[in-house]
């Protein structure tokens, strides 16, 4: 959920830990035989960005020089 813009979640989650990543797709596609699901590779953050309105982060941060002897309260009010 992002605001009032909502994408329902339901998912299931692979991992490749080892060995080729070519059998993790075959893995896959044996789940998707037997179950309704889309395959998708986007991130849970891509998804999440895309119910922002993404113009509104297109922007990059000034350059900020910080003492190396700050304390992190200070630091984080120069950053925020």
């Amino acid at each position: 959920m992002s605001g009032n813009r909502r994408s329902p979640v339901r998912e299931i989650e692979v991992e490749l830990k080892d060995g080729a990543p070519k059998d993790l797709f075959i893995f896959i596609r044996k789940i998707d035989a037997i179950a309704p699901f889309r395959f998708g590779v986007q991130s849970k953050s891509k998804r999440g960005l895309a119910l922002l309105d993404r113009q509104q982060f297109m922007f990059k941060a000034e350059h900020l020089d910080l003492e190396r002897d700050i304390k992190a309260s200070t630091a984080f009010r120069e950053i925020a």
